[in-house]
């Protein structure tokens, strides 16, 4: 046990929180079957999706942590109820797992590093210097104790502290970069650049080892657009509609080679 943060069991109540402008069946069973509330942010432009999600859980103070879920992650119960039995032992204002970076290059490589990614991007093929670089960890590294802290985890069903929560809003990287929000993202690098300034750590569970679906082809599609935000109460597959927008319009890319939008479809369907 950290004697850093050790006190009395805590009392968890998690509500586990998923940007989600795409659709993948296996994610949501699985996500369904931790027996924790979940809050979808479905088809909105990311950085409105993880503030929707902040101001609800800041309007509902029984829950104690905000626990972000990439809806192209593979969380299980067995996840979970270990990342809650951690913070039940220790009190640390944000804990996650880790995953493979994606399916393809890297991986075997985990979404932690012991660097800082710079807010600067760095696209070579596009003539961009920057000086975000990430120095991640290979999944074969034997680490010297189960929980231990890094300056970057990439939201592997990362538990915040409510009071964390309160003090930070979430931004994504496009000030820096001169890209329209819509367009851009890197809010975990955002986080952990704001968790590094204000002297939080980063706690991390290395044995909480979850799939990453990133780079298998057919969960490219994403869709963006007007938006709904679901609350699913504990193992429902009914949900309460928190908000909506009232026309439903939304544009659907398919997406090849990583993020690169190759044709929009604008779909005025309500779903």
């Amino acid at each position: 046990m950290d004697s850093h943060y050790a006190r009395c069991v805590l009392k968890v109540n998690p509500l586990l929180c998923a940007p989600s402008p795409r659709d993948i069946r296996e994610v949501y069973e699985e996500l369904r079957g931790t027996g924790y509330d979940r809050l979808y942010a479905k088809y909105y432009p990311e950085k409105t999706a993880y503030n929707l999600m902040r101001d609800y859980f800041l309007d509902h103070e029984e829950y104690t942590h905000l626990v972000i879920c990439p809806d192209d992650l593979i969380i299980k119960k067995e996840h979970t109820d270990r990342l809650v039995k951690d913070l039940e032992e220790n009190d640390f204002p944000v804990l996650s797992g880790v995953c493979n970076v994606d399916s393809a290059a890297n991986k075997d490589m985990l979404n932690v590093t012991y660097n800082l990614p710079h807010p600067t991007r760095t696209v070579p093929e596009r003539g961009v210097i920057g000086w975000r670089h990430y120095h991640w960890v290979h999944k074969d590294t034997v680490f010297p104790r189960r929980v231990l802290p890094f300056l970057f985890s990439g939201f592997a069903c990362m538990f915040i502290r409510r009071d964390v929560v309160k003090r930070y809003k979430f931004t994504d990287d496009a000030k820096q970069n001169g890209t329209p929000s819509l367009i851009t993202g890197a809010i975990d690098v955002m986080f952990s650049n704001v968790c590094a300034l204000e002297k939080i750590p980063q706690m991390v569970d290395v044995g909480v080892n979850m799939e990453h679906l990133k780079g298998k082809e057919r969960f490219f599609d994403i869709t963006l657009g007007d938006g709904e935000l679901r609350l699913y109460h504990a193992n429902k597959d009914s949900f309460e509609l928190e908000q909506s927008e009232a026309k439903g319009k939304r544009r659907t890319w398919s997406m090849t080679k990583g993020d690169e939008i190759v044709q929009g479809v604008v779909d005025d369907s309500q779903e």
